[in-house]
């Protein structure tokens, strides 16, 4: 109980800290004219895309082989069309296109980081616990960016800074506690796990950060 409530902590503070430093470097792009902002999310993409390919799923491969890996990656686009939808449907109601796309990415990157917390906590009795967590933190940085630079064009102020971070870092910890208590040994099935997760965050970041971008 005790190692599985220390996990869920070090993995919601992992992602709210990831998110907070991002929203806190997105404030600088508040009064920024609306062409910087492209460069920004270009930025964050290219930085999450290159965590998740250089760093996460090589390790997925080397723990459970390419085969889980490939499966995990194919169904995380089958689980990412129904996830999308959800949260277009839950900020289909608001007119302000800034706060749309910071809501819409808010609820992807909270849905996915749910997945990303059971694999972190599947995974805490080996070494790839530690590089997920620095990966979580590197990784929501940009997210944070992404984030919070739609949501303060359109007016917030820093006091969402918190509370936001908290909610989507929430499914992490709750995530990991379940992660250790489910106590999935297979390596095949963990590396299948590591693969869905990263694979939404790869999808979600090519719909909502780059496609943004490229728009």
């Amino acid at each position: 109980m005790i190692t599985a409530f220390f996990l869920a902590i070090i993995g919601f503070t992992s992602c709210a800290m990831g998110m907070i430093f991002g929203g806190l470097f997105s404030l600088l792009f508040r009064n920024s004219k609306l062409h910087y902002i492209p460069l920004i999310f270009a930025f964050c993409s290219g930085i999450i895309f290159g965590l998740i390919f250089l760093d996460i799923i090589p390790e997925s491969v080397e723990m459970g082989g390419w085969i889980s890996t490939i499966i995990g990656l194919g169904f995380s686009c089958f689980l990412f069309q129904y996830l999308h939808k959800i949260s277009h449907v839950v900020s289909l109601n608001v007119n302000n296109r800034h706060i749309q796309t910071g809501l819409v990415m808010a609820i992807s990157i909270a849905i996915h980081n749910f997945p990303s917390g059971i694999a972190l906590g599947a995974g805490h009795h080996g070494p790839f616990s530690n590089s997920m967590i620095v990966t979580m933190i590197f990784h929501t940085i940009p997210e944070g960016i992404a984030v919070f630079t739609p949501l303060f064009l359109a007016g917030y102020t820093n006091s969402i800074l918190l509370p936001t971070s908290f909610l989507v870092a929430l499914p992490v910890g709750i995530g990991s506690f379940l992660g250790v208590k489910m106590g999935i040994n297979a390596a095949w099935l963990l590396s299948l796990i590591i693969s869905t997760s990263m694979g939404i965050v790869l999808l979600v970041t090519m719909k909502e950060i780059f496609w943004e971008a490229l728009k």
